[in-house]
């Protein structure tokens, strides 16, 4: 209680019975161990915000290893937090080789308004999910990673967040893994892929995320923003993504490389990734891609451009730092609209103002200017 607080994350923990909450005052939490979450079904929370409650890893150890067994719906929570300064290390005997040097996440486990930054997964050329590792995709409606923003992280493969699974299961259809969110200026190096975010034998929903800045160093394929393997059982699927100005800087590369037959992308803006090729998008699918833009460069392999894709230029707000519409961006009511859109953008305004949803992470009105709006 209130009178009697303990004085550490892991001490509060410990104690919870399933459906507590836990709730986490302001200040730095400096850790020497991970706080390890193991078949609780509960939320821990703070009672600040990201922006006043810090748990830091000093670099010695991943911060949080969560895990939660299905036999109850409710997942185990962790919200409002900043979490920093993440090292897999040698901290976790059983996936210490893995990655997910902020955050361990395996089945059932949700991550909501969270920072996760100037993490690690070490070492860097073999491991995955510098910011986040999700092993096996959750199989549940609520998103596993929600209104996060992942910065500044560093893996050999996703170096802001990755997906994987030894046993290449696949993924519950629509099992959301991230839903708006930010990943930005992460790092996949040592021959790496997936600057921001890598997939292998794992899978499920990406949506209304912004995924940018981000770098990966592999020579081809390496995917500067997004990096899927071959594996048969790698369903990703990228949904009103707005994924730009991304670097791959190794001799090959591209913005998104796809190496399976599985992964799509809907609805997404594909602009500004650089690569010394020019290549944008490298896939081994013809037909996944529909109602994207795919805009500089537009050289690309294997990409239908009859599936209601369009190119050119977005008409970004205030490229390169504002990736919100123009009222005269092609991508305004040029989305598809279906069942599994979502109803509000990485904004949380409302989506679907016109007749199409937009194409993007951000959905474009009139009113949010300060502009008219008339019905007839």
């Amino acid at each position: 209680n209130t009178s009697f607080p303990k004085l550490t994350i892991q001490g509060g923990v410990d104690i919870a019975v399933d459906l507590d909450t836990i709730w986490v005052g302001p200040g730095t939490y400096y850790l020497t161990n991970y706080v390890s979450m193991v078949n609780k079904h509960i939320l821990l929370r703070s009672t600040d915000g990201a922006g006043a409650t810090i748990v830091d890893g000093q670099y010695s150890n991943r911060c949080f290893s969560i895990m939660c067994d299905t036999s109850t719906a409710a997942p185990t929570m962790l919200s409002g937090f900043t979490i920093i300064n993440g090292s897999n290390g040698a901290s976790d005997a059983v996936f210490a080789s893995s990655g997910g040097g902020g955050l361990l996440l395996l089945t059932n486990v949700a991550v909501h308004h969270c920072v996760i930054a100037n993490n690690m997964a070490s070492p860097a050329g073999a491991c995955y999910g510098g910011g986040i590792l999700i092993w096996d995709a959750p199989n549940y409606t609520v998103p596993a990673i929600y209104n996060c923003t992942i910065v500044s992280n560093t893996a050999g493969f996703g170096g802001g967040l990755a997906m994987r699974s030894w046993l290449g299961t696949t993924p519950t259809p629509g099992a959301l893994v991230a839903k708006n969110c930010r990943i930005l200026w992460n790092k996949a190096l040592n021959n790496g892929s997936g600057g921001g975010v890598a997939c292998k034998k794992s899978g499920g929903v990406v949506s209304d995320c912004l995924i940018a800045y981000n770098l990966s160093d592999r020579a081809t394929p390496s995917g500067s923003g997004i990096w899927q393997d071959s594996s048969a059982t790698a369903y990703a699927y990228y949904r009103n993504c707005t994924i730009v100005s991304n670097t791959a800087t190794g001799a090959g590369g591209e913005g998104i490389a796809f190496q399976a037959n599985y992964p799509a992308l809907t609805n997404c803006i594909v602009y500004g990734n650089y690569s010394k090729n020019m290549n944008a998008i490298n896939a081994t699918l013809t037909n996944r891609i529909a109602g994207c833009f795919i805009g500089w460069p537009t050289t690309s392999t294997n990409i239908c451009y009859t599936n209601n894709n369009l190119t050119g230029f977005p008409a970004f707000a205030g490229y390169p730092a504002d990736f919100h519409l123009l009222s005269t961006s092609p991508c305004v009511n040029a989305g598809l609209n279906s069942a599994g859109n979502s109803l509000v953008d990485l904004d949380g305004s409302n989506r679907l103002f016109g007749r199409n949803i937009d194409i993007g992470c951000y959905e474009f009105s009139e009113n949010r200017a300060g502009g008219m709006i008339f019905v007839k």
